[in-house]
């Protein structure tokens, strides 16, 4: 892999809380942000604008969202509340809908169908338009919990991730859902009946499908992620992270970018690695300021420009959080990028430098000046 990621832009001014979840609206233009802090901040992240355009504030705080199109996306809070929001540039319009009782951690959407997971809950919805867009919501399934095993007969049904994975084995309303402790599965959700299961894995924290369809990564709470095929549901690669029991409380996220060729996911402390995952080698890490705990990411590829894009969302509890947008360069432009840095510092140093000697040569140079005029001045007086 000859690209690396370097750091586009921070975005602190939106909230003062976690960062739960982040992502981009398809065109990439737009990106959202949801906390922990009741706020759901909009950023035009590609503008010099350090502030977002626009920012919700609610009651509960926002932990999951999801687009629906370039303007339009879905959110849900830690009050079972989902939320669809219509946004243009000067206006943002909401309505809320109560869908379950636990907060809403998991959402995910194909076209005007929305699937929720909350805790053990797990359904699946249609939205359409009445006077405001994607002001209607219709469930249309709840499906059932997973299959139990000596080993996890007793743990709590937890949902940790959904995507829809339409397509898979030609079914266009397959969902993919990973379990806490009850490992993933693929279900149909027309029939509610499963189309792939994996009961015996490790914890799951978190899973992320790639465009493809064809391999599913999960953090597995211990040593780092396992990469899976879909079609056998095999573990086919295992990635050590670095100290990833440290942050095993809050669910490292990860996911496939670059077309599916490399992995990302949280590590330790204020860290984001990278990993050539088929190759089973590490690329790089991606350093955060002050080395806060990373519990959300995002990418986005610009087709036009071909650059690839991530956004990493921090963890604080109590205190001002940040986004940080990356983007990738080729070595040589990166190089090129460090050396132009090192030259700014050398050369900023160096008018420092300047600027202290500055005075203490023109003052010894009018000392002597002084001294020489010192005679001519007394001659006046012999």
């Amino acid at each position: 892999m000859s690209l690396l990621y370097m750091r586009r832009k921070r975005l602190s001014e939106g909230h003062t809380n976690s960062v739960i979840a982040l992502s981009f609206n398809p065109s990439g233009n737009y990106l959202a942000s949801a906390g922990l802090d009741g706020r759901l901040c909009i950023w035009l992240w590609s503008s010099s604008a350090s502030r977002p355009r626009h920012v919700v504030k609610g009651t509960a705080g926002f932990i999951s969202l999801a687009w629906i199109n370039d303007a339009a996306l879905v959110a849900g809070r830690t009050d079972g509340v989902m939320i669809t929001f219509s946004i243009s540039t000067e206006t943002i319009c909401a309505t809320g809908f109560n869908v379950h009782y636990y907060p809403l951690e998991c959402i995910t959407v194909a076209g005007n169908l929305v699937a929720t997971g909350a805790h053990s809950q797990l359904s699946v919805w249609e939205l359409s338009t009445g006077l405001y867009p994607f002001d209607r919501c219709d469930l249309i399934r709840q499906l059932n919990a997973p299959p139990t095993n000596g080993t996890n007969r007793h743990k709590p049904i937890v949902v940790t991730s959904i995507h829809w994975a339409r397509g898979f084995k030609d079914c266009e309303s397959a969902l993919l859902v990973a379990y806490m402790d009850h490992g993933v599965m693929v279900i149909d959700t027309r029939s509610g009946l499963p189309l792939q299961t994996l009961s015996t894995m490790p914890s799951v924290g978190f899973a992320s499908l790639s465009q493809d369809k064809r391999w599913v990564v999960t953090s597995n709470l211990s040593t780092g992620f396992d990469i899976y095929n879909m079609g056998s549901m095999s573990c086919y690669r295992s990635i050590t992270a670095e100290d990833t029991a440290k942050t095993n409380t809050l669910r490292p996220p990860a996911l496939f970018a670059h077309h599916g060729r490399v992995l990302v996911g949280a590590t330790s402390a204020g860290k984001v690695g990278l990993w050539d995952w088929n190759a089973e080698k590490p690329l790089h890490d991606l350093p955060h300021h002050g080395k806060p705990s990373i519990i959300s990411l995002a990418d986005h590829y610009e087709r036009s420009s071909d650059t690839f894009f991530l956004a990493t969302g921090t963890h604080g509890l109590g205190k001002a959080t940040y986004v940080q947008v990356w983007q990738t360069q080729t070595i040589n432009n990166a190089r090129s990028a460090t050396r132009s840095r090192g030259q700014r510092r050398r050369s900023s140093k160096s008018s420092k430098a300047f600027s202290l000697l500055c005075p203490m040569i023109i003052g010894a140079i009018l000392s002597v000046v002084g001294w020489m005029m010192v005679p001519s001045f007394y001659s006046k007086f012999l």
